[in-house]
C-alpha cells in the first residue's frame, strides 16, 4: 500500500491547490473520490463483513494522517463513488431486501465524504425509483440535521468546503475580480451565506427545544473516549442492526426513589434502549430494523423465566418478620416492556448470534 496505492494520491495532496489558496500548489487537486474497496493494510483483518473504506470512519482517520492533513485542512473535498454501484450492492447482499439507500447515504457521509454521488440509486435501475430514493434521502438528511447536532456540524463543515471551492472556481466568471488575488478573495460572497445575529433571534427566550439541543451538544462535546483506542474503534464497536436481525434486550429496570417523598421512577425504562435503537435505525431513520424485531425484557422477567421450572420444587423462604417480611410480601414493582408478555416464552425460541454481534 505504501509503495503502490498511496503515492499517486500523495503526489496531488501535498497541500491546498492553487484554486483553494492563493499560495497553493498548482499540481494539487481540489478533490478526490473515495473507493468502494477494502484496504487490509490500513483497516486490518476485522471479523465479519469487509466494510468498504468509502463507508467507514477509517476514511476520516486516513485524511488526518500527515500525508493528507494539510490538504484536507486547506479545503480539499472528498466525493463518494456511485452509492448504488455493484460493490455496494454486494456488500449489503441478500440480507437487505431492496437497496437500503438511507443507510448507505448516512454511512458514506459520516465516513467523511462531502459530496455523495447518488447514482444507480435503486435496485431495479429505474430512473423514477432512483428519483424517489434521492428525494427521500434528502428529506432524511434534513430531519437528521434538525435532530442531531453532531450530524448538523458535519453537514455545515462539508457545505463550507463546497461553497469555498465553488466561489473560488467561478469568482472570475462572476466578475468579483480580475487578478488571481482578487478572484480568490471570497469574503463578501461568504457573508451572504453567513449566520448573522438576526438569524439567531428564534433561539432567544425560553425555548425548550433549543435548550435541549444545546444541552445535547454540550454533553456530546464533554465526552472523552478512554477505551477502546480510537484506531481500533471500528473493530470494537458491534455492527449496526440488519434487516434480518432479532434483538433481545434485558434491562435492569427497577423503580427507585431519590427521596422519601419522591415519586418512584424507573432508573432505565424497559423500552428505553429499544426506543433509542429505533430512533437511530428504525423506519424513520435508516430503515434497518422494525419495532417488532426488538424484544425488551427486564432482569425480573429473566429471573421469572429461569425460576419457572424450579419454583414448584423449591421450598418457600419464610421471612423472619418486621421489614424483611414486609419487603417479601410486597416486593417493589418492576416496569414491563411493551412486548414483554409474549416474549417470556424464551424456551421455545431460537436465539443465535452472528459474527461481530454483542450479547
Amino acid at each position: 500500500m505504501e509503495r503502490v496505492a498511496l503515492p499517486p494520491f500523495r503526489s496531488v495532496t501535498r497541500g491546498p491547490s492553487s484554486i483553494l489558496s492563493p499560495v497553493g500548489n498548482p499540481a494539487s487537486t481540489d478533490g478526490m473520490m473515495s473507493s468502494h474497496m477494502r484496504f487490509t493494510a490500513f483497516q486490518g483483518n476485522s471479523p465479519g463483513r469487509a466494510t468498504p473504506l468509502s463507508m467507514t470512519p477509517e476514511l476520516a482517520m486516513l485524511l488526518t494522517q500527515p500525508d493528507f492533513a494539510s490538504w484536507r485542512e486547506g479545503g480539499g473535498l472528498m466525493m463518494s463513488n456511485a452509492l448504488g454501484a455493484p460493490a455496494i450492492r454486494r456488500y449489503f447482499g441478500p440480507a437487505q431486501p431492496g437497496l437500503p439507500y438511507r443507510q448507505i447515504s448516512l454511512d458514506a457521509f459520516t465516513a467523511g465524504n462531502d459530496l455523495l454521488y447518488l447514482s444507480q440509486f435503486a435496485d431495479d435501475d429505474d430512473w423514477e425509483s432512483e428519483l424517489q430514493n434521492i428525494k427521500a434521502t434528502i428529506g432524511f438528511f434534513q430531519e437528521r440535521y434538525v435532530a442531531d447536532p453532531s450530524f448538523a456540524a458535519q453537514v455545515d463543515a462539508a457545505l463550507r468546503r463546497i461553497l469555498r471551492l465553488k466561489l473560488r472556481l467561478y469568482a472570475q466568471e462572476s466578475g468579483s475580480g480580475s487578478g488571481q488575488e482578487e478572484a480568490l478573495s471570497i469574503g463578501p460572497a461568504l457573508r451572504q451565506v453567513a449566520v448573522e445575529s438576526a438569524d439567531l433571534e428564534p433561539l432567544v427566550g425560553e425555548s425548550r427545544q433549543a435548550a435541549f439541543t444545546l444541552m445535547g451538544e454540550v454533553a456530546r462535546r464533554s465526552i472523552t473516549l478512554l477505551y477502546p483506542d480510537a484506531n481500533n474503534l471500528v473493530d470494537a464497536i458491534p455492527p449496526a442492526p440488519r434487516s434480518d436481525d432479532q434483538l433481545l434486550i434485558f434491562t435492569d429496570s427497577r423503580l427507585l426513589r431519590e427521596c422519601d417523598g419522591c415519586i418512584a421512577e424507573a432508573a432505565v425504562g424497559p423500552d428505553e434502549l429499544a426506543n433509542i435503537i429505533l430512533r437511530l435505525y428504525g423506519p424513520d431513520a435508516t430503515d434497518q430494523i422494525e419495532a417488532d424485531q426488538i424484544v425488551s425484557l427486564t432482569f425480573a422477567d429473566l429471573a421469572e423465566v429461569l425460576d419457572q421450572e424450579s419454583a414448584e420444587m423449591a421450598e418457600p423462604v419464610e421471612p423472619s418478620g418486621g421489614e424483611a417480611a414486609a419487603s417479601l410480601a410486597n416486593p417493589a414493582p418492576v416496569p414491563r416492556g411493551r412486548r414483554a408478555e409474549p416474549a417470556l416464552r424464551l424456551r421455545r425460541s431460537s436465539w443465535t448470534s452472528r459474527p461481530g454481534s454483542m450479547v
